[in-house]
């Protein structure tokens, strides 16, 4: 994680430190789309049982999937000129886990073992300031996001024989860094790997069982996707 977040710092001073090429029309207009792995970095408490640990480290893997719309300005000033844009971006994980036999605590403290079942989805959405520079003719593309946005945290999960709907929502980070190759002048393949940074308060809507905590919603993803531009 320390050696991403430093990349991450890095990476507009590398996007500005390579040369331009005039060989090839730079496209001001992308929308891109991407599948891929999403990782939950939450740690497990070291107090989990056997059950519960393996439970949580399947929970930690999941699907990701987003889409992205970035415009870059066409500027006088070479530093801005198709180098620095702005964008809208939305990207979901989402998984089901369901474990046996987990040892589970009813609401008067009691010990039983039972089904712990979750279906897992984190929601963001928001904007970025994009970075990006062309070489090789402009066939190959390196670029980078940073933003803010909201993050929606939903959870429906069963306890034994007790459902809940876990939800909640925060303001989190977001930064992708990815590369581009241009098949054609206007279509491009491209792998990207992204960080979600944020914590959500959450409670339940179950009137029966009032429930709420804090949910550690902090994803890498990595993913392959297909772009458009114009």
């Amino acid at each position: 994680m320390k050696h991403f977040l430093l990349f991450l710092f890095l990476f507009p001073a590398l996007v500005f430190a390579q040369p331009k090429s005039d060989n090839f029309s730079q496209p001001s207009f992308r929308v891109g789309a991407q599948v891929g792995y999403g990782h939950k970095t939450a740690l497990i408490p070291a107090e989990s049982s056997a059950a519960m640990a393996e439970h949580l480290r399947k929970l930690s893997h999941n699907i990701s999937y987003g889409v992205d719309f970035s415009y870059y300005f066409k500027s006088s000033f070479e530093f801005i000129n198709n180098n620095l844009g702005v964008g809208l971006k939305y990207n979901a994980n989402q998984t089901k886990v369901q474990t046996e036999n987990v040892p589970l605590l009813k609401d008067n403290g009691a010990l039983f073992y039972g089904t712990l079942l979750e279906r897992y989805r984190v929601d963001y959405i928001g904007p970025f300031l994009g970075v990006r520079s062309f070489m090789g003719k402009n066939r190959h593309l390196a670029f980078g996001h940073f933003g803010f946005g909201l993050v929606k945290y939903r959870n429906n999960a069963q306890v034994g024989f007790e459902e809940f709907l876990l939800k909640g929502q925060a303001i989190a980070f977001s930064a992708d860094i990815g590369y581009d190759f241009f098949v054609t002048q206007n279509f491009a393949i491209g792998l990207i790997a992204s960080l979600t940074l944020g914590n959500v308060e959450y409670k339940t809507d179950n009137l029966k069982n009032l429930r709420s905590g804090k949910e550690n919603v902090t994803h890498v993803d990595i993913a392959l996707g297909f772009r458009f531009y114009k």
